[in-house]
């Protein structure tokens, strides 16, 4: 007798996984989502968190424990410069650009006629008692540029109490020391590929006069080409609206608890991120958001005229067979003054 045949129910080979992989199915639903933020996808910047909590990791070579950190209960500053209450310098990096930087606690700094103020935090660089002139040197930063057509950007933070007997300045070289000009004059001098150091000179008319105080320099130049709609920035797409009308005091209003997006995975925006490539990829933590991350909106609505600057909160993501397509996030509007708008 012959032995009765069992019936199939549909037919997905020996393996779904391989037939998924071999059709690379997952892999098109990325590049349609990413056709999407192509094509109607809005421009934002985005800032990153320098140290991300969930790795325990610094997102940013040379990070330093920030000196506003009070020993008692180990809680940064939420309005220091030097950090933005995030525990280490430089606080927060602009995504597609190289960030450079040094503060009044770097290694390897070149004093004259200065000390480090352990009083007051964060520690900043002040005149010796006796001296009305001094000055910090950095050792040559080398750095790589691919991107050139876009200008540097730079910013100091630093206090001067008397500004008509005391001031502070801030140079830069590219030739070891050898000729300075000033800061101000470095997107217009745009330098490329090679090393850059950097000088700030304090002054006083007399020594009874309140020291200039300097505490942080930063500069970055984009390392993500101008192409299209593609640049230094990311594009994202609002999903569900949480908007609702309500009863309030002044009438009928609009309450939006947060507003909920989604972009790619970072690779996609900067190729200097590994990409996952196909399924079965390793996921370059880089890929995903940090936290803290905040972003300020360059296309729709959002946009302003006055910058608003937008926190992501409920960070998730979508990685069906460990395969990273997409990412979420929530973002709230910053409330005046809150300690994000120090950021550079």
């Amino acid at each position: 007798m012959m032995a009765q045949k069992r019936a199939l129910v549909g037919y997905w080979g020996r393996s779904v996984r391989q037939r998924v992989k071999a059709e690379m199915t997952l892999e098109k639903t990325r590049t349609l989502l990413q056709d999407q933020l192509l094509g109607g996808g809005l421009r934002v910047w985005l800032w990153q968190n320098v140290w991300d909590s969930h790795l325990a990791a610094p997102t940013l070579t040379g990070v330093l424990k920030c000196s506003c950190v009070k020993e008692s209960n180990q809680h940064a500053d939420r309005r220091c410069k030097s950090c933005y209450g995030i525990d280490y310098q430089p606080g927060y990096a602009k995504f597609g650009f190289e960030t450079l930087w040094f503060s009044s606690i770097s290694p390897g700094l070149t004093l004259s006629n200065l000390q480090l103020n352990t009083v007051l935090k964060p520690n900043r660089l002040e005149l010796t008692q006796a001296a009305t002139y001094g000055s910090v040197e950095t050792p040559d930063i080398p750095y790589i540029r691919t991107v050139t057509n876009l200008p540097w950007e730079s910013n100091v933070d630093y206090v001067v109490k008397n500004a008509a007997q005391s001031q502070l300045q801030v140079s830069f070289s590219t030739d070891s020391g050898a000729t300075w000009a000033p800061l101000s004059a470095l997107p217009g001098f745009n330098p490329g590929t090679g090393k850059i150091r950097f000088r700030v000179v304090l002054t006083r008319t007399a020594i009874n006069v309140p020291s200039p105080l300097f505490e942080i320099l930063r500069v970055r130049y984009p390392r993500v080409p101008v192409v299209g709609r593609m640049g230094p920035w990311l594009l994202i797409l609002k999903t569900i609206s949480p908007d609702k009308l309500i009863q309030d005091p002044r009438g009928i209003v609009i309450d939006s608890n947060s507003n909920n997006f989604w972009t790619a995975p970072l690779s996609f925006f900067d190729c200097g991120i590994p990409d996952q490539g196909a399924v079965g990829g390793t996921v370059d933590s880089r890929n995903l958001i940090a936290d803290q991350a905040f972003i300020e909106f360059m296309d729709g609505v959002r946009q302003g005229p006055v910058d608003q600057r937008w926190s992501l909160v409920n960070n998730t993501y979508s990685e069906p067979f460990a395969y990273l397509t997409r990412q979420y996030f929530s973002a709230r509007l910053q409330q005046e003054q809150e300690y994000t708008s120090l950021v550079w």
